[in-house]
């Protein structure tokens, strides 16, 4: 949103620019607006009411890489891509997910981030950064709501508890894995039969 106000500052005289940010932006207050009536206005996550459909992975990724562009980040968001991959969730809820996601690369990574998918037996969404790693006894609390690291930084946005239960409403898993120069967020869901949806 801030990236789309910025627009509207400086590209008054570019009018396909302009009606471009104004129609992104309405959809992203009508996104927070959902966001905010399903989620953070409800106790209990259960109650939820989801609204899945087929998602090409591909176009949301670049639709994501676009709206952090406008917002000038230091890390450089990569997408790495091979297939034509699609899933069958909430979009805009796993749109907040992988913001939250990367959100948190920003705050912790020193280089570039990475969206990779990977198809097998499941689709793997994997959002990667290169920073340092998380110590193995946090590890297994980072999704509990009560749990802060020893090097977490103030919150902004969704918190991994919040994004492990989205992920679970989708009927996905989600996983964090170290490895040697960074962190692997790995979120697996089933392949589907997307002809008979």
């Amino acid at each position: 949103m801030k990236g789309y106000l910025d627009i509207l500052q400086w590209a008054r005289d570019d009018k396909d620019l302009l009606n471009e940010a104004i129609e992104n932006l309405n959809l992203e207050v009508k996104n927070i607006e959902r966001i905010i009536n399903t989620l953070f206005l409800n106790s209990n996550l259960e109650k939820i009411t989801i609204k899945k459909e087929i998602i090409n992975v591909k176009q949301l990724f670049e639709k994501i890489k676009k709206d952090y562009e406008l917002l000038d980040i230091k890390n450089k968001i990569i997408i790495k891509v091979d297939n034509d991959i699609n899933i069958f969730v909430d979009k805009n809820l796993i749109s907040e997910v992988l913001r939250g996601l990367i959100d948190n690369c920003i705050k912790y990574s020193v280089g570039n981030i990475e969206l990779l998918v990977r198809e097998g037996e499941i689709v793997e969404i994997i959002v990667r950064n290169y920073g340092e790693g998380i110590p193995e006894e946090e590890k297994k609390n980072l999704f509990n709501r009560n749990f802060q690291g020893k090097n977490a930084k103030k919150e902004s946005g969704l918190g991994l508890p919040i994004i492990k239960d989205i992920i679970l409403l989708n009927d996905g898993k989600i996983y964090i894995e170290n490895r040697s120069d960074g962190v692997d967020v790995k979120i697996q869901f089933k392949k589907i039969d997307f002809k008979n949806k």
